[in-house]
């Protein structure tokens, strides 16, 4: 055991663990766990971890100074994990060092009035290259944008608030490639895509929209932007030309029920690969669709625009059809998880067929051997 190098621990829920009962596991490189409570000891004995993986499923957890003791972390994973820095501020971090190796650093929390915790976060890992970012908030909130320049190897940004907010002072390093935000002022968070000329994936997840029912990016241009993903959008009408997303490859509509169609313009667009709609049960966005890869094929003569629907309503384990292999797994009478979904179909349509059932999907379902994402992230 003391030569252990991986440990996965996330599969079991336990109410609480203690970082100090691996203290023999001195090569150890790999943890998960899943807790309602970890305690990361008044000591680090781990002292060659790389890659730590938190799932809380109860609570938000205060990540002690001691945390940043862990010199050789890359992979920070931590469910909810809380940065408090209100009693004694400049204690907390007097001791510890700076995480130079310290690459990805997923789901942290912060409150509006913690600007101050971003700054320092941001100074103890010099060279993040994905950071992930969550922030409560309430409509009386002030306007919460850090300053993440000076992070200049971030590639990957994620940014989502408990209440729409505006991000128009929102500074991003110019090499970003992924950007995901949710809950943003849609004004605000597109002219801050306009800047971002290394761009190539956007994900705008419930965007707010303060002024109309129609959202226009005539002026707006995302030069190398390959791949867009709109979650919820409330509007019914979206004005682009082919200009504002000249190398765009695949974009991906989500929970867009009130959205009437896709702009005809993207028939234009060289690059365009595929269409998905996912979840939208909407005619007309569909004959949109439709139509732009009709457009494409007879201008061309070629079919090169794979168009792909997806209807989650309910899911159940479906014998019917030999092209569907689930894995169900049933931990009671109430639930069913659906792990892994291969399916060979174009056109998904999955119905429950016992209401009392409650089915939970994994993030991706794989279509042709490619992947179809379900989930909250591409």
């Amino acid at each position: 055991m003391r030569l252990l190098k991986v440990l996965e621990l996330s599969s079991l829920d336990v109410n609480y663990f203690s970082l100090a009962t691996l203290k023999p596991l001195i090569h150890l490189k790999y943890l998960a766990v899943s807790t309602r409570e970890v305690d990361f000891h008044a000591e680090p004995d781990l002292p060659n971890l790389e890659t730590l993986i938190v799932k809380y499923f109860i609570r938000r957890s205060v990540l002690p100074a001691t945390f940043w003791k862990f010199e050789k972390l890359r992979h920070v994973d931590i469910n909810n994990g809380v940065f408090d820095l209100e009693n004694n501020k400049q204690r907390i971090f007097e001791e510890s060092s700076i995480l130079e190796n310290l690459r990805v650093l997923r789901k942290v929390y912060f409150q509006t009035d913690q600007s101050d915790s971003v700054d320092v976060l941001l100074r103890r890992c010099p060279n993040l290259q994905e950071l992930d970012i969550s922030i409560g908030a309430n409509e009386n909130s002030a306007e919460f944008c850090p300053k993440l320049e000076c992070l200049t190897q971030l590639q990957i940004f994620r940014l989502s608030f408990q209440w729409p907010q505006i991000v128009s002072e929102l500074h991003l390093p110019s090499n970003l490639m992924k950007l995901v935000l949710e809950k943003t002022h849609i004004e605000s968070a597109i002219s801050i895509v306009g800047e971002l000329l290394c761009l190539e994936y956007l994900q705008l997840r419930s965007p707010y929209f303060s002024r109309s029912k129609e959202w226009c990016l005539r002026d707006i241009t995302s030069h190398k932007l390959k791949f867009l993903k709109l979650v919820g959008l409330c509007i019914s009408r979206w004005d682009a030309l082919e200009e504002s997303f000249p190398k765009l490859e695949t974009p991906v509509i989500k929970g867009c029920y009130k959205l009437e169609e896709i702009p005809l313009s993207f028939a234009d667009i060289p690059t365009l690969k595929q269409i998905k709609l996912i979840n939208c049960n909407n005619k007309s966005l569909e004959a949109s669709a439709v139509k732009i890869k009709e457009e494409v094929a007879d201008i061309e003569g070629c079919d090169r625009i794979d168009f792909t629907i997806g209807h989650l309503q309910n899911l159940i384990k479906d014998t019917k059809y030999e092209s569907f292999f689930l894995n169900v797994s049933t931990s009671n009478s109430k639930s069913c998880s659906i792990e892994r979904t291969k399916v060979n179909l174009k056109v998904i349509q999955l119905v429950v067929t016992k209401p009392d059932v409650a089915v939970e999907l994994d993030s991706e379902v794989y279509i042709d051997a490619r992947p179809f994402d379900l989930g909250t992230d591409a």
